[in-house]
């Protein structure tokens, strides 16, 4: 895992050169499974465009501003959506994107 920064090793400050030994020992300590889970996302992080990646990260800091409870909400919202069939989630996906491009919903305007 250390191997593509070997070369530059000796130029890091120590904290970085601990950070980084730290996450070699989480990352060898993962069970197979989740560490091909995680090789696929790093994957498919490498594929994304810088805006894809931006919007990723706002939706992380997003999601990190929540409370307890609306994580745990969203969460269980998601694991739902994960057990429909495979048309199901598509034609919410479309719908997604179709409410997305319309723009933010918001409550009725008074009068």
């Amino acid at each position: 895992m250390l191997s593509p920064v070997a070369d530059k090793w000796n130029t890091f400050p120590p904290q970085k050169q601990a950070r980084l030994l730290q996450h070699a020992q989480e990352w060898e300590s993962l069970p197979p499974a989740q560490r091909e889970k995680a090789r696929q996302n790093f994957e498919q992080w490498q594929k994304m465009s810088p805006q894809q990646r931006e919007e990723v990260r706002e939706n992380s800091k997003r999601f990190q501003e929540l409370s307890p409870q609306e994580r745990a909400q969203l969460h269980n919202a998601f694991q739902r959506f994960q057990q429909l069939p495979p048309d199901q989630q598509e034609q919410l996906r479309r719908q997604w994107h179709h409410d997305m491009r319309s723009g933010p919903v918001g409550p009725p305007p008074r009068h």
